[in-house]
């Protein structure tokens, strides 16, 4: 089996202002853990945490993240944030609740939904230090919120996953 090793993959006319290359790594997680949090603090969520080793300074992160969520309180709401290396990213310009996503769910007591959130972080690297992204959880309310099951059911599961890719820059 033959391989390509390269540290960069850009086309050869070079890449336009705010463009980005071709994917360099891939770095999975997948879950079926659950995760409950109440209004006391943002919580991360069971398993969907990815440490990826940059290869290069000039490179971009796409982060994919779905999973299930659910709450038991019709006047409750979920707050998410997608968090590097314990420094919140993709944050709202809302002062009022800063997060990266905000969901909800209004008389659907105990509906489970999907999430799905997609981001590119642009930050810039002075190093090739390892980088951590995980996902956290806070409900607006003490009746608590779920990732991957349905209200208080815990028998009924589902996956999450949170996938990483480095972008050469």
């Amino acid at each position: 089996m033959s391989q390509l090793k390269v540290n960069s993959i850009v086309p050869t006319g070079g890449l336009d202002t705010g463009k980005f290359g071709g994917i360099i790594q891939v770095v999975p997680a997948f879950t079926t853990s659950q995760t409950t949090a109440t209004n006391a603090g943002f919580v991360d969520i069971q398993g969907l945490s990815v440490t990826i080793t940059p290869s290069s300074q000039n490179s971009k992160f796409l982060i994919m993240a779905s999973f299930t969520v659910s709450h038991g309180d019709q006047n409750s709401a979920i707050r998410l944030n997608l968090v590097r290396n314990d420094v919140n990213i993709a944050q709202s310009t809302d002062s009022t609740f800063p997060c990266t996503s905000i969901i909800h769910f209004g008389i659907n007591i105990g509906a489970a939904f999907n999430y799905s959130y997609q981001h590119v972080d642009t930050t810039t690297l002075t190093n090739l230090s390892d980088i951590t992204y995980k996902y956290q959880i806070k409900s607006t309310n003490a009746s608590g919120v779920n990732v991957n099951r349905r209200g208080n059911q815990s028998d009924l599961k589902s996956t999450g996953n949170l996938i990483v890719c480095e972008v050469s820059g």
